[in-house]
């Protein structure tokens, strides 16, 4: 990927924040600014960014990116940004699982709707499930009241949710960002054993005994390694940050390096089909996986994909 144009980036700590008023006082040039940038190691949610990073620097290279990060869009922030921005500026939201009751992000994405009434705003690729009433009422009153919003959902499940809720906003099926990168890397090294990428957190569907258990199994057959998209420790997403690239092209190699990967996550799934890998794909709690794997229909995939 040829050079990224100017990026910066706003946390919750005072430096960061300074430096996002000085930026927003003196920049020059036209600028995107992408909202919802993950601040944790992640890795899903990392090539997230990367990949809009790069589909911003190869369609609109003209303008500067500005990325909020995460949750900690002050008010202050915003209401600054009203003040300078410019009408060839634009806004666009991170891609995700944004649009579902526990997710902090789409508070931040309501003041921005709110806010930016004048802007044409983009939200990429979302899971959407919203499990009480209230979450999909507040969604709506927030998005229908805003005249050029476009929703891009990520799955099937999530578009037919979007059509029922949203009658003004603009809808596309659009598939994971990640995606992109499927085709643009080739591998040659010798395959062994089975990787099993497996999530830890509420969205899992089998218990870490569970998969312990498979493991187990499969170890009287191969040799098995237990992996995740996360990494540890949480403040590890700061180097992460610094050289996403790298860090994603080092796991892509590794999936590269296995028979056979397992997994219930939707970016260990996306990363396996990057580096050529067949991939299993177990369930989750809810229809991210069941849904996002349509998208790699056998007639193009082969063996590559089953769940």
């Amino acid at each position: 990927m040829r050079g990224l144009n100017t990026i910066s980036y706003i946390t919750s700590s005072i430096t960061d924040g300074v430096q996002a008023i000085f930026f927003l006082l003196f920049h020059t040039k036209k600028t995107i600014y992408l909202f919802g940038s993950p601040a944790h190691p992640n890795l899903g949610d990392q090539a997230q960014t990367y990949c809009i990073q790069k589909w911003c620097n190869e369609h609109i290279p003209e303008h500067e990116i500005f990325i909020f990060r995460n949750t900690f869009s002050k008010i202050i922030i915003l209401k600054l940004l009203r003040k300078v921005i410019r009408k060839d500026d634009i806004i666009f939201f991170h891609s995700g699982y944004h649009m579902t009751d526990s997710s902090g992000e789409k508070e931040v994405y309501y003041k921005v709707i709110k806010l930016f009434p004048d802007f044409p705003i983009t939200i990429f690729p979302q899971t959407i499930n919203f499990f009480s009433k209230q979450e999909e009422e507040k969604a709506i009153a927030i998005f229908e009241k805003h005249p050029d919003l476009t929703l891009l959902c990520r799955d099937s499940v999530s578009y037919e949710v979007a059509k029922k809720l949203f009658k003004r906003t603009k809808l596309l099926l659009y598939p994971d960002i990640v995606t992109m990168l499927i085709g643009c890397y080739s591998y040659c090294n010798e395959r062994e054993g089975v990787l099993i990428c497996k999530r830890n957190d509420s969205e899992r569907l089998y218990t870490t005994e569970e998969i312990h258990k498979l493991q187990d199994r499969l170890n009287n057959i191969t040799k098995t390694e237990l992996a995740d998209t996360t990494i540890l420790p949480l403040r590890y997403y700061r180097k992460i940050i610094k050289n996403r690239q790298k860090v994603l092209e080092k796991v892509f190699e590794k999936y590269s390096r296995f028979k056979v990967i397992i997994t219930d996550r939707y970016h260990g799934t996306i990363f396996s089909i990057i580096s050529g890998t067949p991939v299993i794909v177990l369930n989750t709690n809810n229809h991210k996986l069941s849904s996002g794997i349509n998208w790699f229909p056998k007639d193009i995939f082969g063996d590559y994909t089953a769940i």
